[in-house]
Order: C-alpha cells, then structure tokens, then sequence
C-alpha cells in the first residue's frame, strides 16, 4: 500500500557534466515491457530510457521500478514532508543518481507515520534486447529503480519530470554496484532508552528500515548517489538531515549517518480567518466560526490536540486537516491570545479581541440617492476591556475590518458590500442590521432622499 503526497515541483535542474545523450520518449501505452529494436547504447530513441552495465553495454531483462517522487512508506503520515525544501539530491552522470559524475538537481516540495514496510513501486517494467524501457504514467514527478536482472547493480534516477502529453528526458541509466547506510537514530529526551519503533527512509524509494532498540539501522541495497534521509517515532517525533548533510553513497561501502535525533513537530498558526474564508480576523464576538490556519496539527498522524482562548478550552474545536482548525468563539472569554496545543506541543499564540458590545451611535440617518457610507463609521463596537474597536484604513480604503460583523438590508433601496460599505439605490425609507456572533442584533432606519439634498 503507498502512501503519497501531492507531488513535488521541479524548481531547477542542473546539468553540468552531462556528456551522455538524453533519451526522450512519449508516455507507453500500458505495456509491461518497452518494445523496440536493439541499437547503440546511449543513442537517441524516442520511446523512453535506457540502462547500461559499467562498461556502458545495453542490460536486457533489466528491472524498472517507478515511485512518485514524494512517496513515504506505509503508515508514514503523509504531511511529513510538508512545507520542507528537499535536500539536494545527487545526480551524477548526467542526471543520475546512481552514476558518479557531477550534476545534480534540487527539488522542492509543496506547502511536510507507522512504521512498517517500504511502499511499493507505482508502475514496474523490464528493458529490451536494447536495455530500453518506456513508462505509462500519468504527469507528474518520479523517481526510476533501475537493476540488474540478479539485482546486484543498480542505478537510480531522482525527479524524473514527465508531461502531460507522457514525454520525458533522461540519460541512461548505468547500472553499479549497491551500497549500504547505517546509523543511530536518539530519542531529543536523553531518558528515553526505547527506539525500537522508529522508521528510517529515503522518501519516494523502497529504501526504508526499522531501529533496534537501541536505535541502530541498516539500510541495504542502494544505489550510489547522495540521498535525504528522514526517521519518524509516532510518539518520539521526527528527524531529517539537511541538504548539506545529504547522505553519499559508494558502491560496495557502507556510509554512516550523522546521528538523528527524533523531535516531535512544533504545529504553527499562521492566521485567524473568518470561516470558510480568507478574510482575517483581528476581534470577534462569541458564536463567530473561526478558522486556525497553519501547519502541522497532526490530523494526518492521530496526535491529540486543544484550543483555548485566555486559557479557556473551545469544546467543540474540529480539526479538518493538518492545516486547518475550526472553531467556535465560546461565551464568556475575554481579550487575550489563541493557544493551539498538539501532543503537549505549544504553537506561538495569537491574539484576538473579544467584542462585547455593537451598538449603532445614530439609530436614524438620511442618505442622497447614489451616495455611499462606510457604515463602520456609524457603529461603536468594543471588546472586553472596553476598548473601541475600530477599523485601519489606507488610503479611504478598508485594509483590516475592525470586527467580524454581517450586515443585511431589508429591501432594494439600499446595497451593501462584504466591507461594510453602504450605497443609496432608490429613494424611499430601508433597514440596516448588523449581526456580530450571538450578540443582539442592530437595526439602522436609513431614509434615502432625492439627489441634492443633504446626505451623513
């Protein structure tokens, strides 16, 4: 079973010591095994790749296993990866991680867990006569497994880009002997002593391994290159090495890795929005649905979760994703900060003021037909601490609203827009109510007279 990710952009490519010709090859039609006619290795052949020995002779019968790119073992929670820059990922001989020459490439991941077994490839197929292949994938982003029909070489190629229309670029594949990857993964709480459910992999691979108890871990069988490497604990948290830690491989070596000490994620609230909206909210009144957004809330890995405001908890906080909380303002809390707390993890707070009062200061006003109100201007909203909350301007412009407030008219005469602002259609006499959460609501009687006359 895979679990995945959305897949991953391909910000830059570099190509620097490529001296291989690139294949290019429109997407198969579902074939297991890439048809075509033997010819030069390294040749040009519109169809798909092709994978060499280390003397650069065509491998019939070889294996091709394809993994999207961003791909994690089973049970791994898919938001690991989520918001993270992918370490740079080797790419020697002409775009090959598996070859040991000198380009490489940086991906980037779109705004990242029980461990068990590595994830299974997304499509697999064997080479020709000629060691060509071809692939039929949907577009997107993968990474190619390339080996020997007795599976001791093998060659990898990481972010392989292909179109909507099936077409991809790359250099052969030139099969090598597999090296290893060992390490300890440590728990950031020294006291903690057992490690033995923690998962180490190389995302988008089958390249994956369970510690010891002691932390220890092995992984067999990869191909030269340079990879990421990440460890996930479900209650220990996490570790990944930074780009410029980047594990190298060599063939027939094994390769240690720096030490990874597992830390559980800090979750991150970026904004407070009126729901269902982008709309952010500075000061509400209680029975306002709201929306935390942000980052890892732990809804894809299971962890508990709370939210308070000035301490006091939101019973019926609902999270809806990794990146998103909803939330109903309670009665009775006061001006003060917005807590999210996961797995005993504290987000930095957020303010907001908690309105108390919304009262319009006229409770009659004359309009001229065609003229328009900021109607904010009419009201006194205050919060908790008695405080008037008012709206900030630029410019005659609205850039932040003072409260969550609705407003409704009662008839064709008068329009009001999402902002608060009042236009005078028709003449005659109409109502304003303004609504804030489940305080009372309040009616404005406007009077629309004929153009000319005085107007507020």
């Amino acid at each position: 079973m895979r679990k995945k990710l959305p897949l991953a952009l391909l910000t830059s490519l570099l190509l620097a010591g490529c001296d291989q010709t690139k294949l290019t090859g429109p997407q198969a039609t579902g074939t297991t095994q890439a048809r075509g006619s033997a010819s030069e290795p390294g040749a040009f052949q519109a169809g798909g790749g092709q994978v060499l020995d280390a003397s650069g002779n065509a491998v019939a019968g070889a294996r091709i296993r394809v993994f999207e790119s961003a791909s994690l073992p089973e049970g791994v929670p898919a938001g690991l990866l989520d918001g993270r820059a992918n370490p740079l990922v080797s790419n020697p001989s002409g775009n090959l991680v598996s070859n040991q020459t000198g380009a490489f490439m940086v991906r980037a991941i779109a705004r990242p867990v029980m461990p068990t077994r590595s994830i299974q490839a997304l499509q697999e197929v064997t080479t020709d006569g000629g060691g060509r292949f071809s692939l039929a994938v949907p577009a997107g982003v993968y990474n190619l497994e390339a080996a020997a029909p007795d599976g001791k070489t093998k060659a990898w190629q990481a972010n392989l880009s292909v179109t909507p229309d099936g077409r991809f670029e790359t250099s052969p594949l030139k099969l090598m002997p597999t090296g290893r990857i060992s390490g300890q993964v440590a728990a950031e709480d020294p006291g903690v002593r057992d490690l033995l459910r923690t998962q180490v992999f190389i995302p988008g691979s089958s390249y994956a391994a369970s510690t010891t108890t002691d932390g220890w871990f092995v992984i067999s069988d990869v191909p030269p290159g340079t990879f990421p490497i990440f460890a996930w604990h479900p209650t220990l948290g996490e570790a990944m090495l930074e780009a410029s830690k980047s594990i190298h491989v060599e063939s027939s070596r094994t390769t240690a890795t720096p030490k990874l000490v597992l830390r559980r994620p800090v979750p991150e609230v970026e904004s407070i929005l009126a729901a269902g909206t982008s709309r952010p909210v500075a000061a509400a009144a209680p029975g306002t649905s709201l929306d935390l957004v942000g980052q890892r809330f732990g809804a894809t890995s299971g962890r508990t979760f709370k939210v308070a405001v000035q301490g006091v908890p939101i019973l019926d906080a609902r999270r809806l994703s990794d990146e998103l909380i909803r939330f109903t303002l309670p009665a009775g809390v006061r001006n003060g900060n917005v807590t999210l707390e996961v797995d005993n993890v504290f987000a930095p707070a957020q303010p907001l003021r908690v309105v108390k009062s919304v009262v319009w200061k006229k409770t009659n006003v004359e309009m001229t037909a065609g003229a328009t109100a900021d109607l904010h201007v009419l009201l006194d909203v205050r919060d908790t601490d008695d405080i008037a909350v008012v709206p900030v301007h630029d410019g005659g412009r609205i850039v932040r609203r003072p409260a969550e407030l609705t407003f409704a008219v009662d008839g064709p005469r008068l329009y009001v827009g999402e902002e608060g602002t009042l236009r005078a259609l028709s003449e005659g006499h109409a109502t304003v109510t303004v609504t804030a959460g489940t305080l009372p609501p309040r009616t404005l009687e406007v009077s629309v007279l004929p153009d000319g006359h005085a107007s507020i």
